[in-house]
Parts: C-alpha cells; structure tokens; sequence
C-alpha cells in the first residue's frame, strides 16, 4: 500500500448486493490527474492511450446509469466518502430515481434549513432529541450507538450523525429516500 492516490492507478466499481449474495456489476479504471498528464509514466506504466482522467464521482456516475439503462433492477445505492461528498453523484441517484446512504466527511458544510450552514461534525448540536431528553439509543454489534437524524434545507436529504462510543468517533452519513412510482421500474 502506498498510502497515496497519486502513486498508483486504482478502481471505481459497483457491485450488486442482494440477500442471495453479491457480486460485481461494473468497474473503471481510475487514474489521478498527474499520471494522464505525464506521457512518459503512462507508457512506463503501459496504460492504454484511450484512457483519460475522469473523477471517481464521474466514473461511478457513468457505471450506474450504464447498469440502470442495461436494465439491471437498482432500487437505491451506497457509498464512501469520496462520492458522499460529491453533490453531482447524489442528484445524479435522484435524477435516475435511486435512494441513496452514503458517507461524509465531518469537515463537509452541510446547509440545513434557512440557509444556515454547519460543518457535519458540528451539527450534532442542532438534533432535536427525543421526549426523554436523551439522544436516540440504538443496538448494534458491539454495543450500541447514539444517533440523530437531522432534516436538510433539500427536503429529499437527511443527515444521519451516528457516535460510536466504543470507536471514539462519530459517522457522517446523508440519507436520500426517493418515492417511488406504483408498478414496475422501467
């Protein structure tokens, strides 16, 4: 592991999930903006001259309206903070109809109603907690967690803070639901 994007050609990949199993659904080569543009590492490397720099959020943009007009049944998707942090990613799950739960960084400004804007870590302060007085407690794996759900100056995202106690840390997540036409998708 080199520790360092720039050092290394990686891979953007989608994979479907079901409750029978997973497997792969598609994948892209990633290179960073400083190996497309240095000729000789490409052909040190043998990287195809047909491969160009496009941004992770690009390339899995590009995977999932593939997958969604080969007529692959996505209902919603999930992922990292490299793509949670991207607003083109997300509206681009909403524009094809997907719900969505994905990653931020506790850095990222998060524009709650009236225009108020918070870095993700600092918006724990805004959750409204239950009757009791006490956030929301619920279970999970290795102890439980304490959670706030925070509505969003865009009414179709929320922003779910989770404290992992026995982590030391907090999660950072926006949770997109889409309605749903009745029938089938198309």
């Amino acid at each position: 592991m080199t520790g360092k994007i720039e050092n290394c050609v990686t891979w953007v990949f989608s994979a479907l999930v079901t409750a029978s199993g997973q497997a792969w659904a598609d994948f892209d080569a990633y290179m960073p903006d400083c190996w497309a543009k240095d000729q000789g590492r490409r052909e040190k490397a043998g990287i195809p001259e047909g491969l160009s720099f496009a941004t992770k959020p690009e390339l899995a943009i590009a995977q999932v309206r593939r997958l969604v007009a080969g007529g692959l049944r996505v209902l919603w998707a999930a992922a990292d903070e490299v793509y949670g942090r991207s607003g083109e990613f997300r509206a681009a799950l909403r524009g094809l109809g997907l719900s969505y739960v994905v990653i931020i960084p506790c850095d990222y400004q998060v524009t709650f109603a009236r225009n108020k804007v918070t870095r993700a870590d600092q918006a724990v302060s805004e959750a409204v907690v239950r009757a009791s007085g006490q956030p929301a407690t619920a279970p999970r794996a290795r102890g439980y967690a304490d959670w706030a759900l925070l509505g969003t100056k865009d009414p179709r995202e929320l922003l779910l803070i989770r404290r992992l106690p026995d982590r030391g840390k907090n999660q950072y997540t926006y949770i997109s639901a889409t309605r749903r036409k009745a029938g089938p998708r198309p």
